[in-house]
């Protein structure tokens, strides 16, 4: 298993274009650089009503493909 992290620090206002729109998918930077593409249901769990911020711990199997995502600080 592969982890990345980053860092996300979208306010509401950002966050309520994701409902309304046909975005299927987030792209965030990681820590080194790296572009990741996650689908927006991924990261629409940690909305709150100030937005979605903090750091975070994306892991996923050897292929790639989503295991977990968790908020880390």
């Amino acid at each position: 298993m592969k982890s990345y992290f980053f860092t996300i620090n979208m306010n509401y206002a950002e966050c309520d274009t994701l409902y309304h729109n046909t975005i299927r998918y987030v792209v965030v930077q990681d820590n080194q650089g790296k572009n990741i593409q996650l689908k927006k249901s991924h990261v629409l769990k940690f909305l709150t009503p100030q937005g979605i911020k903090g750091n975070f711990r994306l892991d996923v199997d050897e292929n790639n493909s989503f295991k977990d995502l968790k908020r880390i600080g």
